[in-house]
């Protein structure tokens, strides 16, 4: 069974780079530049986790639809250059994520929830 991921990043270039890894991975992407966007795939998509750049904040979306993603393990990527694990379902990383870091990152969240 593969794995879903929503991919939110304003970012074109970080956004093709991440999806080409993780495809190359097995999982299936969902990609989106921004909030609006990716809560418009939250009717059809079932994603078990999210990776989204740190400008990107979800729950502060006045919509219902939220709830469907807040609960779900996140991979936040972030321009701190040593960023620091501080919640138990999200993971902060520093752009440029290695695809290494990000496959580990990942298995480290799925594996914990």
């Amino acid at each position: 069974m593969s794995i879903e991921v929503l991919l939110i990043d304003p970012d074109n270039v970080s956004r093709t780079l991440i999806k080409y890894h993780l495809k190359r991975a097995g999982y299936i992407v969902h990609e989106a530049a921004n909030c609006e966007a990716a809560l418009r795939f939250s009717p059809y998509v079932r994603p078990s986790l999210i990776i989204a750049d740190e400008s990107v904040n979800l729950e502060e979306q006045p919509s219902g639809q939220i709830k469907c993603y807040t609960a779900l393990p996140w991979v936040v990527l972030t321009d701190l250059p040593a960023p620091q694990r501080t919640e138990s379902r999200r993971t902060y990383l520093a752009k440029p994520a290695l695809s290494s870091q990000l496959l580990r990152c990942i298995d480290a969240l799925m594996t914990s929830c």
